[in-house]
């Protein structure tokens, strides 16, 4: 997670490629999510008819997340991240 971060502070002012912002975006919370459902497997007894699409589902969310993530960064003036962060506190 650390290493998309960084990546992503990077590449803040430069043009890239989207092969490359995948990867900013799966080095970041794609490996969050990666790590929570991998731990989840582990409690199962018998996880491996649900690995993959779990895995699979990790990833496509880990993407979603940040591409809506960064679209708020982009749209959303200050006043509307903060009314939105008052309602996640409830």
């Amino acid at each position: 997670m650390i290493t998309g971060q960084m990546r992503d502070i990077a590449s803040e002012h430069q043009e890239i490629t989207l092969e490359q912002l995948k990867q900013i975006h799966a080095d970041k919370t794609g490996q969050l999510l990666l790590a929570a459902i991998r731990l989840g497997l582990l409690v199962l007894e018998d996880a491996t008819p649900y690995e993959e699409a779990l895995l699979k589902f990790g990833v496509h969310f880990g993407l979603a997340f940040q591409i809506q993530n960064d679209l708020q960064d982009v749209c959303w003036d200050s006043e509307k991240q903060v009314k939105l962060l008052d309602k996640m506190q409830l």
